[in-house]
């Protein structure tokens, strides 16, 4: 994030980050930085567009023209840094999320599938670790914590209506085997 000049009023020069840098940053004073033979500060300052009708100062995204935020651009930036570490992998298997998508099911059971894969459900477990919760037992049976695992097959609950749907599969009813092994059943 960066400000955008507008009138100048809100942005400290001197800390605030405008200068279209990677990343956006204020100047640097000249008592710190090293002799050059051209100051690359200016440079950057003399090539911001500075708007004519001259409207408050905002703050905005770096890395498109119209200083919005969004998931595109903030994944783009995520792929082409510098020092580019690649992203931790997301919960599950990534075969059996191809899987998902690859079959003739209804987008939004397809797209279903993958959050519980990746363990991106809001259950109490996930809230709890992402510091939205404080509690993460399941408040159906409250004997456990609230897991997709849990929801679906272990809850006393979710095997009433696995017994109740005529599905017979002893790989949902075995508590041994694993997520992906009862989804792709």
């Amino acid at each position: 994030m960066r400000y955008i000049i507008g009138d100048g009023t809100l942005v400290n020069m001197w800390t605030d980050p405008w200068i279209p840098d990677h990343p956006p940053k204020p100047p640097t004073p000249r008592e710190e930085s090293p002799v050059r033979e051209k100051d690359e500060d200016v440079d950057q300052i003399f090539l911001l567009k500075i708007s004519s009708t001259a409207h408050q100062d905002l703050m905005g995204w770096h890395y498109n023209e119209d200083g919005i935020y969004t998931v595109k651009f903030g994944y783009w930036l995520g792929t082409h840094l510098p020092t580019n570490v690649p992203p931790t992998p997301t919960y599950g298997s990534a075969e059996l999320k191809y899987k998902i998508w690859k079959t003739s099911a209804p987008a939004k059971l397809k797209h279903f599938l993958w959050r519980l894969l990746s363990k991106s459900l809001a259950t109490s477990n996930n809230l709890k670790r992402r510091h939205i919760g404080r509690v993460d037992q399941c408040k159906r049976c409250c004997s456990a914590a609230e897991t997709e695992e849990h929801i679906f097959f272990e809850c006393p609950y979710a095997k009433k209506i696995w017994r109740a749907s005529g599905v017979s599969n002893r790989i949902i009813n075995d508590q041994s085997s694993t997520l992906e092994e009862k989804i792709e059943a």
